[in-house]
């Protein structure tokens, strides 16, 4: 592991020798995961965050992306990838109540 001085991960290096490498904005939130390819290919995940550092939009390697939204009390809501979307409920006390998933609803 390689670190940057302010204790985040810069980089490593997998058991199997795959390099990935991490970029931060300056609230030390990661933006971007680069991993290596033995033939020198880059696989590349962004990530984008709103104005209270939450992750809003995971932007994969083949371009396929992830939407996530929140409430005003910055619980998740729903995470959006075009194929299965989530979706989450919660109590007055900001506890966790109901996932919908496509299969069916878990309750707690």
């Amino acid at each position: 592991l390689d670190y940057h001085p302010n204790g985040l991960i810069r980089q490593e290096t997998g058991f199997d020798g795959q390099r990935t490498a991490y970029a931060y904005d300056l609230n030390g939130n990661l933006l971007e995961k680069t991993e290596y390819g033995d033939d020198g290919s880059q696989l590349i995940t962004r990530y984008e965050r709103d104005h209270a550092g939450r992750l809003v939009r995971k932007t994969l390697p083949d371009s396929n992306v992830v939407d996530y939204a929140y409430d005003r009390q910055g619980n998740l809501l729903s995470v959006e990838d075009g194929h299965w979307a989530l979706a989450y409920e919660y109590d007055r006390q900001n506890r966790l109540t109901a996932e919908h998933q496509g299969w069916g609803t878990l309750r707690y």
